[in-house]
C-alpha cells in the first residue's frame, strides 16, 4: 500500500470507531489572491462573503449565551483591553491592511474582521500577579516562574495539567527522543495520535460530551520548509479523521 492508501485506511478506522464523518481538506474553497495586502483581503473578502457572515453570526450568538451581554460591546471590549492592534500595526502592518480589506469585501466593520482572527487568544493566562504580560498558550508547562497559587488555579482547572502532559508525551515519545530529521509521516501520526485514549493528541468533536472546556482539534498544520519547494500540509478537521492535503509555493 502507498503512504496515502495507509493513511485513507487509517481514517476510514477511525471515522468507524468514532462514528463520525471523515472531513475532506480537498473540497476546501481554495481562492487566489493577489495584489496589495488591502486588495488581497478585500478578494477574500467578496469570495468569502456569506461563509465569513455566517461564521460571524455563530460567533456573536455564542458570545451573547455564554457571556450574557451585548457581542458588539464584548468585541470592542476586548480588542481595547487586549490592545493587539498597536503591535499589529508596529510589526506586521500588511496584515492591518489586509484586515481592513476583508472587512471591505464582508462588508462587515473592522474591528469584528480583527476579532475574528483573534479568537483564540480570547483565553489569557497571565503568568503572575500583577504581570504587565498577557500570555497565550495551551500548555505553561515548561514556566518556572509563575506565581505558584496562580498556577495552582489553572492546574486545576478540568484536568487540564493531565491532559497536557499526556498529549506532549505522546508526541515527545513520537518524535523527540530519536536522532535525525523527522519525516512528514511521520509528524501526521504524532498529531493524529491516540496514545492515550483518554487524552489524545487529535481530539475529535463530541456534541454530547460534557468536558466542553477541552473542546477539539479543529485543524492541523505542518510547514516543511524546502528552501526550493515549500510545503502546507492541512487537515481541516481532527486528523486522525481529516486527510492531509498538500498545497504548494509557487515562486
Amino acid at each position: 500500500m502507498t503512504d496515502e492508501s495507509v493513511y485513507s485506511h487509517h481514517l476510514k478506522i477511525a471515522n468507524q470507531e468514532n462514528n463520525t464523518i471523515v472531513m475532506d481538506t480537498r473540497k476546501l474553497k481554495i481562492i487566489e489572491l493577489s495584489g496589495t495586502p488591502r486588495e488581497r483581503g478585500r478578494i477574500h473578502g467578496e469570495e468569502l462573503r456569506e461563509h465569513i457572515r455566517s461564521v460571524l453570526e455563530i460567533t456573536k450568538s455564542g458570545i451573547e449565551k455564554n457571556h450574557s451581554v451585548n457581542p458588539d460591546d464584548y468585541i470592542r471590549s476586548f480588542l481595547t483591553y487586549a490592545n493587539f492592534e498597536s503591535a499589529i500595526q508596529q510589526f506586521a502592518p500588511d496584515i492591518m491592511e489586509e484586515v481592513d480589506g476583508l472587512a471591505e469585501g464582508a462588508a462587515i466593520d473592522t474591528d469584528t474582521a480583527l476579532y475574528l482572527q483573534l479568537t483564540d487568544e480570547v483565553t489569557e493566562f497571565i503568568p503572575w500577579s500583577n504581570s504587565p504580560a498577557v500570555c497565550h498558550s495551551n500548555a505553561p508547562l515548561a514556566n518556572r516562574d509563575i506565581d505558584p497559587e496562580t498556577m495552582s488555579r489553572f492546574k486545576n482547572q478540568a484536568g487540564l495539567d493531565e491532559n497536557f502532559k499526556a498529549r506532549y508525551e505522546s508526541i515527545w515519545h513520537r518524535l523527540g527522543h530519536a536522532e535525525g530529521d523527522r519525516t512528514v509521516k511521520e509528524a501526521k501520526a504524532a498529531l493524529s495520535a491516540h496514545d492515550d485514549p483518554s487524552n489524545p493528541v487529535s481530539r475529535t468533536f463530541d456534541s454530547k460530551s460534557a468536558e466542553k472546556f477541552l473542546g477539539y482539534t479543529a485543524g492541523s498544520m505542518i510547514y516543511q520548509l524546502d528552501r526550493d519547494d515549500p510545503v502546507l500540509h492541512l487537515a481541516s478537521g481532527p486528523p486522525c479523521q481529516t486527510m492531509y492535503h498538500e498545497f504548494r509555493f509557487n515562486r
